[in-house]
């Protein structure tokens, strides 16, 4: 059996540079992916 981690590497590799005093969009992916269930939905264990 596999072990799943998820973790949290927001990149904005090869996407345009944010507008100056944005925030860029992947830095909130991993929350908005989160919020989605995303770990649970994989069935990785929640960090203790």
């Amino acid at each position: 059996m596999r072990n799943i981690v998820v973790l949290d590497a927001p990149s904005n590799l090869g996407l345009r540079p944010p507008a100056p005093g944005t925030v860029p969009g992947c830095h909130k992916l991993a929350g908005a992916l989160r919020e989605q269930r995303i770990v649970q939905s994989l069935g990785a264990p929640p960090l203790s």
